[in-house]
């Protein structure tokens, strides 16, 4: 049988088949993408991919970096692969009149089932039909790679099962001497295939780059991979150590044309398309290949010999320059980003193990077996260092840093189970042979469930609640201009939602890493956290912010000391705005809009609320000295729903008194006033009309009939 599905024939009608049934599974939930109400992508880096790829089709072919919309007032450069981005837009266009959400919710399945085919023909050359087909079903249908590239899913890291795979394979290539085509003996390879897979390899981490932002995770997995090959395999150092050498230069150059052609070549920033990933593709490589000197020489030995220890030197100068955004890095990963402190993606696996279990499924538990297998056959087969380094490395990331890696680990251990596992059961007796081959058998077979269509959620998910608030921004609100002159303030996880269906500017998104990101998501934070009603009015103004949008959270990013119930974001939430036994009424936030849609549980209210800020309407006069003067206006929501707004103050000992209002009790406004302010002191009242004018521009308007 293993020898049939040598044969191309055979192969590729297995292959054929197994891409249906992955493409399967990740229509699986179609039902869920694609319903009457819409297109609901997964959220909501999805969603800002739609925006970015309709930004692409009005600069192509040129290629639009900068959002004025990101981060407003300052807007910030999208550090986000090219390569994607155009595959995204690519579906964008083609979708036309059915809209660019349902072209980009296709970009996932398709595009993994082309990887998915690369890596089979790529595993079929190095290692036969039957291996690659085995490699093929763990990318086809480990969970957390449907997860990546599932219907309704256009991030760039679907491209990392596959990358994280042909990596590990064409890195075996370069290292040779041990592939195990055949399972009779091993597939000596000529210095020129191994010095092209080498530089195949190199190419594929500069391609990386313009696919995915995982890269600087993907160099050091590749360099130990190599590194691991030369320590288990001394008499093929000389071949490891060229392999490193070209496998780096490739990298180096094609990372470089990649920040030259879409970055910041004089930039070291370790997010963006820069310098940084070249310098440390140098750096990592420039250690292999200077620490692995070759106990045997052999033609052209003498060249690699005077090289070597030269390249200590560029590693060093690589070293130091990425210190400083490398302890960033290292910063962010463990958690000192406010952003990736509170995102799932971005905590440990070792905290969530249920989590972890539905991420790998039964490759949770051929892990450890695998790594078993190559621990115990990795001198006789060097070959296998590479797939070990990566699924090791990955696996240690993923459980201690970060989850996101599962998805490159996914792809690592696709290749290394069907290769390692069958060493761990070399020489065992025919019966325990009988049982290892069951039990892979029902390790397939655990990958059923995948293919079963998911229900729809219990509850809407929150892009269901606030979509038709986000076409109330989008409607009812001046559009913003070019460049954009006001923002809306919300929660981060609001800010692509915002650029996309509301399409106006955000000041906080789910974008992080970055320093301009970083630095919008702290201005909003500020707003959103502030417990001073004039504070809040000052910051808002201060990052441009005409709206706020209050919606349910579950705390305030990088503001974990903040006083849940007297911020701002509570109150607009909660209260309208309204006064309260423990907090005064808004000046500077009035209420336009309330969404129909309701909070799920708990307080009872609509999911989102639109406010408009502004300077306030300043009511002054005198009354009875030191007496408190109260100004009441009767208001009724959109939604029919009556609020009572009121300020309070004291007159001062001469008599004067100042309250600022936020609502105008006269307008066309959503939330109408039922009639005129009712302004009452010491056993007098009076009524006064405020005009929108007053209120949105800060106007003073006298009040007289206290005295």
């Amino acid at each position: 049988m293993t020898g049939r599905l040598d044969r191309p024939g055979p192969f590729w009608a297995a292959a054929a088949a197994l891409a249906l049934v992955a493409l399967w599974a990740r229509l699986a939930g179609i039902g869920n993408v694609l319903t009457a109400g819409g297109v609901f992508l997964k959220p909501t880096d999805s969603h800002y991919y739609v925006r970015f790829a309709l930004l692409q089709l009005t600069s192509f072919p040129g290629f639009a970096s900068f959002d004025a919309y990101v981060n407003f007032p300052e807007g910030a450069r999208i550090y986000w692969p090219p390569l994607h981005t155009w595959l995204v837009t690519a579906a964008v266009w083609l979708s036309g009149s059915r809209g660019p959400e349902a072209g980009a919710a296709f970009v996932g399945p398709l595009v993994a089932m082309a990887e998915l085919l690369l890596v089979g023909v790529l595993a079929r050359r190095t290692y036969g039909g039957a291996t690659a087909l085995v490699a093929m079903l763990g990318l086809a249908l480990i969970p957390v790679s449907i997860e990546s590239s599932a219907l309704g899913n256009a991030d760039h890291h679907v491209h990392e099962p596959f990358l994280a795979a042909a990596l590990a394979v064409l890195l075996a290539r370069a290292v040779g001497g041990g592939l195990c085509k055949a399972a009779s003996g091993e597939l000596p390879a000529a210095a020129g295939g191994e010095l092209r897979a080498a530089v195949l390899a190199g190419l594929l981490l500069g391609a990386s780059r313009l696919l995915t932002t995982l890269t600087v995770a993907l160099i050091p997995c590749a360099a130990a991979g190599l590194a691991l090959a030369a320590v288990v395999a001394r008499e093929r150092r000389g071949n490891i150590s060229r392999a490193a050498v070209w496998c780096g230069t490739s990298a180096a150059l094609s990372l470089w044309l990649g920040a030259a052609l879409f970055g910041r070549l004089a930039s070291l920033e370790y997010v963006e398309l820069s310098s940084f990933p070249p310098v440390l593709a140098i750096g990592c490589f420039g250690l292999v290949a200077a620490l692995t000197p070759s106990p045997l020489p052999r033609a052209g030995e003498g060249l690699t010999r005077c090289l070597r220890p030269w390249a200590l030197a560029p590693t060093a100068v690589a070293i130091a320059a990425m210190g400083w955004q490398a302890l960033r890095a290292s910063s962010h990963l463990l958690g000192g980003d406010p952003l990736m402190a509170l995102a799932a993606e971005s905590q440990p696996l070792f905290r969530y193990l249920d989590w972890t279990v539905d991420l790998l499924g039964v490759s949770l538990l051929l892990l450890p077996l695998a790594v078993a297998g190559a621990a115990r056959a990795l001198k006789r087969a060097p070959a296998l260092a590479p797939p070990l380094a990566f699924s090791v490395l990955l696996a240690a990331l993923a459980f201690l840093a970060q989850a996101r890696f599962t998805q490159a680990l996914a792809g690592a251990v696709s290749v290394l189970a069907p290769l390692a596992l069958p060493k761990l059961f070399e020489g065992a007796s025919p019966r325990v042979a009988r049982l290892a081959f069951g039990l892979a058998v029902l390790a397939a077979l655990s990958f059923a469930p995948a293919l079963t269509p998911i229900p729809p959620p219990a509850e809407p998910g929150h892009e269901a609640l606030v979509r038709s608030t986000m076409r109330w921004l989008r409607e009812h609100t001046p559009p913003p201009g070019e460049p954009p002159s006001y923002a809306v303030v919300a929660h981060h996880d609001m800010g692509h939602l915002l650029t996309l269906w509301a399409e106006r500017p955000a000041v906080a998104t789910p974008f992080s890493q970055a320093p301009w990101h970083l630095a919008g998501n702290a201005r909003a934070s500020a707003v959103m956290a502030a417990c001073d009603d004039d504070e809040a009015y000052q910051l808002a103004k201060a990052t441009g912010a005409r709206y706020v949008l209050a919606n349910p959270f579950y705390g305030i990013l990088g503001r974990p000391e903040a006083e849940d119930e007297r911020t701002l974001a509570r109150r607009l939430l909660d209260q309208g705005g309204m006064a309260t036994s423990r907090s005064v009424a808004t000046a500077h936030f009035r209420l336009v809009h309330d969404s129909p849609e309701q909070r799920l549980r708990g307080k009872q209210g609509s999911w989102a609320r639109v406010f408009e800020v502004v300077p306030g309407a300043t009511l002054h006069g005198r009354a009875t000295p030191s007496a408190e003067v109260v100004a009441r206006l009767q208001l009724v929501t959109n939604l029919g729903r009556s609020l009572e707004y009121e300020r309070r103050g004291l007159a001062s000992p001469s008599g004067d008194f100042e309250l600022l209002v936020a609502y105008p009790s006269y307008g066309q406004a959503e939330v109408r006033a039922g009639g005129p302010y009712l302004l009452e002191s010491a056993g007098k009242s009076v009524r006064v009309q405020v005009l929108e004018q007053a209120a949105a521009t800060g106007e003073r308007i006298r009040v007289v009939g206290l005295e």
